[in-house]
């Protein structure tokens, strides 16, 4: 994804008009923040496209913040879950041992 042009678009819309987007969730945890974002003129912004997810993990050497599309993040999420699943089944595998 990094350098893909939907992910720098999204990155960039973010750093250069974050005061025009209005936060409409956000969840902070210990180890990481995130939050979606809408712009707050929606007759500029004609799809829904423009909508942004931002991540955040605290406490790690050089982090950046995370800046995704909504079709970006749809497949982040996929492919989390994936992973997830994955992790499940070989710990029932293996007895919980990973």
């Amino acid at each position: 994804m990094p350098g893909s042009p939907k992910r720098m678009d999204a990155d960039a819309a973010w750093k250069s008009h974050r005061a025009t987007y209005q936060v409409m969730y956000m969840a902070k945890r210990p180890s990481y923040e995130f939050m979606l974002a809408i712009p707050e003129d929606h007759p500029l912004f004609l799809s829904a496209d423009r909508a942004l997810f931002r991540m955040r993990f605290r406490d790690q050497r050089q982090t950046h913040d995370i800046v995704l599309n909504l079709d970006e993040l749809e497949d982040f999420y996929e492919r989390l879950s994936q992973l997830v699943e994955y992790i499940k089944v070989e710990r029932e595998r293996r007895g919980r041992d990973l």
